[in-house]
């Protein structure tokens, strides 16, 4: 899998995080992306990030805390980007396409960090905070399209729902053929060709 180029370690810092829970969460990251929770121990994300078991214990109690901690985190920092894009003042078709290419770009800075929160949701969703959980992928998109129609730019005729679907289902499955190696470009590389293709699709 590719190495992702997301600094979970920086992010903590710039929020005030202590040095050791930084380190402890990109050990995790690298080590949760590569064999999954089930797979890791916490003497592995001890060693990893260069602590004994009693020192990580004085953050989290367990390896399910540093997880979930870690599924927030990573979830928190999607959000961030992608409510960026979303929110840049422009038209439709530039907040769409603006949109997109965030998050094409986030599968190619972020894969491990996009990949554990897209292979977790299930473990981790119930307890996430009300407002994070408020603000989905599909809040989003639904959000840029109810826009689209306001402006004239995305038909009414078609089901929003199935309008929602094929936004988040194109970029989506690009990502995962993209780590998978069923591409033949980076998934950025389809972008100009997804946003035409959405356009028409919304005419």
């Amino acid at each position: 899998m590719t190495r992702s180029t997301f600094d979970i370690a920086a992010l903590l810092a710039e929020d005030g995080a202590a040095p050791a829970k930084a380190a402890i969460l990109k050990a995790a990251l690298t080590l949760f992306a590569a064999n999954g929770i089930d797979g890791v121990s916490i003497r592995d994300v001890a060693e990893e990030a260069g602590f004994t078991n009693p020192a990580l214990y004085k953050h989290y109690k367990s390896k399910e805390a540093m997880a979930a901690d870690l599924f927030e985190t990573c979830y928190r920092f999607m959000v961030a980007r992608m409510e960026r894009a979303a929110h840049a003042g422009l038209p439709f078709h530039g907040a769409l396409d603006g949109y997109m290419a965030t998050l094409m770009q986030l599968y190619v800075d972020a894969p491990e960090a996009l990949d554990f929160v897209n292979d977790n949701l299930p473990r981790f969703w119930g307890d996430m905070p009300e407002g994070l959980k408020a603000r989905t992928q599909v809040t989003q998109v639904r959000e840029l399209l109810l826009r689209g129609r306001k402006e004239g730019a995305v038909t009414r005729d078609q089901p929003l729902e199935l309008q929602v679907v094929f936004v988040v289902g194109v970029v989506g499955q690009l990502a995962r053929m993209a780590r998978q190696g069923g591409l033949s470009k980076p998934v950025t590389a389809y972008r100009k060709d997804c946003f035409v293709m959405l356009e028409k699709l919304f005419a």
